[in-house]
Order: C-alpha cells, then sequence, then structure tokens
C-alpha cells in the first residue's frame, strides 16, 4: 500500500464519520429542525457525484467513503422528513386580536393558508 492509499483510507474514515455526530444528536432529540432540507439534498447529489467519479478511476477509498456517507445522507433524509414532515407543504397560520368597536371587544380570527417553502 503506497502513501496516496494510506492518506485516501484516513481521508475515508474521516469523511464517514463527519455525519455520525448529527444523526446521533437528531435521534435523540427527535427533531430535524437545525438542519436544512437544502444541505441534505446537495450533501445527497454531491456523494453520487464523488461515487460516480470514484467508480470511474477504480478508487476504493472514495468509493467506500461515499458509499457510506451517501447511506447516512439518506438516514437524515429520511429523519428530516419523519420529524418535521415535507417541506413542499402548505403551511397554516392562525392569528387572534380583539378591536373594540362602540365599546365592545370583537374577537377576529384570522386564517393564513400560506405555501412556505422549508428549506
Amino acid at each position: 500500500m503506497d502513501t496516496s492509499q494510506i492518506f485516501g483510507y484516513i481521508g475515508c474514515v474521516l469523511l464517514v464519520s463527519t455525519l455520525l455526530p448529527q444523526i446521533y444528536k437528531n435521534y435523540k432529540s427527535k427533531t430535524m429542525e437545525d438542519v436544512s432540507f437544502t444541505f441534505i439534498i446537495l450533501q445527497n447529489l454531491t456523494c453520487v457525484a464523488f461515487l460516480t467519479y470514484g467508480c470511474l478511476l477504480l478508487e476504493q477509498p472514495l468509493i467506500i467513503a461515499n458509499s457510506i456517507v451517501q447511506l447516512q445522507s439518506l438516514i437524515l433524509l429520511g429523519m428530516k422528513l419523519k420529524y418535521d414532515g415535507n417541506p413542499f407543504t402548505p403551511k397554516i397560520k392562525e392569528t387572534e386580536e380583539i378591536v373594540i368597536i362602540n365599546n365592545v371587544p370583537i374577537k377576529i380570527t384570522t386564517i393564513w393558508n400560506k405555501f412556505v417553502l422549508n428549506l
């Protein structure tokens, strides 16, 4: 095994370990509010690109690392959808206020149905 392979496997171990603390934290807290949907999508696309690159070059460290990180990214995506729901669904917001007309308090309820993309 030459020096480039040694550094390749060191990088493989470090890359695989980067998402483990995030997965553990989100699993324990059962929330994904602090993790961006855009980040997860970009992470998955990056893994696909590097996995393809590693396969074309037949570089085992790239193939191993990006296969595992792809799996981790898919786990994060599943957790995001499970804990935070679909980011493409409309959000309904209800507001209440009291208005006084002729010394008579009137309660006004407003319901907002607004599409908000939660990225």
